[in-house]
Parts: structure tokens; sequence; C-alpha cells
């Protein structure tokens, strides 16, 4: 065995876990949360448009003002437009991280590997997780609020929709960055400790 695993706790791999632990942790309960928070919403984008499909007039809001108000109009078809466009992203975003899951290397034949690796791979799936929740949330409201901005229930999107979308948003995305970025740079610059005689 390559003494450096040994030595330097940058490059160990635990005795008391198997590869595929410490190369990747198994999801958090938070990672189950977060991918049944993004189902619920998508499948929920779809149950809105079609339970009240036959209630809705032909043209529909298609676009809304900076303040939640419709200012544009089509066809109520583009409401399924949405929901697809949310089913696409949600698959996109779910075939990314499913190859996390299959990152494996062999601590008998494999260089040693940075313990950083396996952090750094649970924020990057966390980061996308994080992301397609968000996503998923605001869609299924924008289809949700068109729905009822339709049949006169409400006025719109509502004014706090846009700066909510932007702040939940940006956060989803910078905020795991900035992690992940972090936890590079402490690995990075951290000193092993000195070895003993």
């Amino acid at each position: 065995m390559d003494e450096r695993r040994l030595e330097d706790p940058k490059m160990r791999i635990p005795d008391n876990s198997s590869e595929a632990e410490f190369f990747l942790p198994r999801r958090s309960t938070l990672d189950w949360v977060l991918e049944g928070v993004s189902l619920i919403a998508l499948l929920t984008a779809f149950a809105v448009v079609a339970i009240l499909w036959r209630e809705l007039p032909r043209t529909i809001p298609k676009h809304y003002g900076l303040f939640g108000r419709p200012n544009g109009w089509g066809d109520k078809s583009s409401l399924w437009k949405t929901a697809r466009d949310a089913a696409g992203l949600w698959a996109v975003l779910t075939i990314i991280v499913v190859p996390l899951g299959f990152a494996r290397r062999s601590a008998a034949r494999a260089r040693p590997i940075p313990a950083y690796v396996p952090e750094l791979l649970r924020l990057a799936r966390g980061h996308l997780l994080t992301v397609k929740t968000v996503m998923m949330l605001f869609l299924a409201y924008l289809v949700w609020a068109t729905v009822y901005t339709s049949l006169g229930r409400v006025p719109g999107l509502g004014p706090a929709f846009v700066p909510a979308a932007v702040v939940a948003i940006s956060l989803a995305v910078i905020g795991p960055m900035i992690r992940i970025l972090w936890v590079s740079v402490r690995y990075r610059y951290s000193t092993p400790p000195a070895r003993s005689r």
C-alpha cells in the first residue's frame, strides 16, 4: 500500500468505510427530501393543467410584467409547453446527478484519492438537487398562477414573484458554488501534520 495513504490525511481512505461510501457519500435525508419536493412540484404543474383544462378560456396570460401582472396573451396550449419544459429540465438535472452515484475507484489498483474529492462530489450533488428543486417550485407556481389568473381567481403572479425568483435562484446557484470553492481552497492550502520520527 502507498505510504501516503497512511501519512497524509488528504490522501487517506478510512478503513471503516467501503470504497463506494468514501468516494461518494450516500444520499442524505435532505437529498431525498429535495428529490421528493421537486418531483411533487413537477407533478402538481401537470395535475393543475389537466384537472382545470376544460374550464380554461382559449386565451390565457402568456407573459407577465415586472410586478406580476399579465401583459401578453396566447393560446392555452402554451400551458402544456411550460409543463413539458419543466419536465425536460427536471429530467436533464436528474440525469446529470445520476453519474455521480457511479463514481467508483478501486483502492487496490487506483492511486490515492484526495480526501476532499468525496466532499466536493457531495456538494456538487447537493448543488444540482437544490437548483432542480427551486426551479421546479417556481415553474409549478408559474403554471398554477397562470391557470388561476385565466379563471379570474387571482390577479397574476403577484408583485413578489420576480424578486423572490431572482433571489432564490441566485442563492441556489451561487451559494453552493461558494461552498465548493471554499472546500477546494481549504484543502488546497491546509498544512498536513508533521511526520513523526
